[in-house]
């Protein structure tokens, strides 16, 4: 997904945020016109996540939200992007291997 102007805006002052974690008026704030369809679509587009946390002393919960590091490598550099893409695939190639390996392994062990 290529993100507008906006949106990267928005997703770099949700990162620069000190505290990590922004309430949903702190988001509505930092919204161009309070535009929250710029909100939903960094949310469902993986680079924002909805944190939802209790209260204790209200039993109430709350939902905050947070940059993931989908979200953190708008910003870092080509490389860095390229090795976050690439990291889940190996990862898969990986158990995809040894899954392989073991099933070959019993395999040979039954047919003997």
């Amino acid at each position: 997904m290529s993100m507008n102007r906006e949106e990267k805006e928005v997703l770099k002052k949700v990162m620069d945020n000190p505290s990590g974690l922004l309430c949903q008026s702190d988001l509505l704030n930092i919204l161009p016109n309070r535009n929250t369809k710029i909100s939903h679509s960094l949310i469902t587009s993986g680079y924002i996540e909805e944190v939802v946390r209790k209260i204790k002393a209200s039993q109430m919960e709350a939902t905050f939200y947070r940059i993931t590091e989908k979200g953190k490598m708008v910003f870092e550099p080509s490389l860095n992007r390229l090795w976050f893409w690439v990291k889940g695939d190996v990862r898969t190639i990986v158990v995809a291997t040894i899954t392989a390996l073991i099933v070959s392994v019993i395999s040979k062990v039954v047919s003997k």
